[in-house]
């Protein structure tokens, strides 16, 4: 009788023991999400999931996707989107590099556009997205003929204009364009545009620089290749039949510094 108690107390001990080093069957949580990994040429372009933009831009990963199919698309300003379905897998790393296409280059060129110094004779202002003269104080304009008095004729900035216009329009000129930079169609870009003291960005082309082309930045965001072609009129004090000729390139996608 003492031995059917000893083996029910044996079983019953080896019983616990069992149960005590019973193992959990839950999965690992790092095994069941999956990374993707993104790359493009050019880098910088944003990352959009799904249609929602992740705040992130290539080269960076997209970590804890459960795994499963997803839409991805690439951003960058001056190329094609880029949109491309993506398989995560469970517990691996998926990478993918892209090669972005560049949008067309759209430009528009405008000849011999003139403008004159004094309203009362002619248009002094211009806006660049159509070669339309106006009034300097016209709301669209972006630019205008300032020769007051026997000063010299410079092309400044429609906010510039005094009296001052009811609706302020900022251009921006960068005249740096080194000595015989005379060429319109040579090819070269606009720097990209800053607001920096130190940029080389001012709100007027002087008369001086009249024989080179200036790049311009209009208010609606929009890049311009331009020079003064001729220049003509009176030459008395205050002659208000001043003139200046210039031709211009407008580039019609929006932040495209491409010429």
């Amino acid at each position: 009788m003492k031995k059917i108690s000893l083996l029910f107390a044996l079983f019953a001990l080896l019983s616990f023991a069992f149960v005590g080093c019973e193992t959990t069957t839950d999965p690992d949580p790092a095994t069941q999400t999956g990374t993707l990994t993104l790359t493009s040429s050019p880098v910088g372009a944003q990352i959009w999931r799904d249609g929602v933009n992740t705040q992130k831009v290539t080269p960076d990963s997209l970590t804890g996707l459960t795994a499963g199919n997803y839409s991805i698309t690439l951003k960058l300003q001056g190329f094609r989107d880029s949109t491309f379905t993506v398989t995560v897998v469970a517990g691996q790393r998926v990478l993918r590099n892209i090669n972005l296409t560049q949008n067309p280059l759209v430009t528009e060129r405008f000849t011999n556009v003139r403008l004159f110094e004094r309203e009362a004779t002619g248009f002094s202002g211009l806006r660049l997205s159509d070669g339309r003269q106006l009034s300097s104080n016209d709301a669209t304009a972006d630019i205008f003929l300032d020769g007051t008095g026997n000063g010299p004729l410079d092309l400044k900035s429609q906010h510039l204009r005094l009296p001052a216009p009811s609706t302020l329009r900022y251009t921006d000129f960068f005249n740096g364009n080194g000595t015989g930079a005379t060429n319109i169609d040579d090819g070269v870009d606009s720097p990209i545009f800053s607001s920096a003291p130190t940029a080389g960005w001012t709100t007027s082309k002087l008369f001086t620089t009249r024989s080179t082309y200036s790049f311009l930045y209009t208010d609606d965001l929009y890049y311009v290749k331009l020079m003064v072609t001729n220049n003509g009129g009176g030459t008395g004090p205050g002659d208000p039949f001043r003139w200046i000729d210039v031709t211009y390139i407008f580039n019609k996608t929006l932040n495209d510094r491409r010429f």
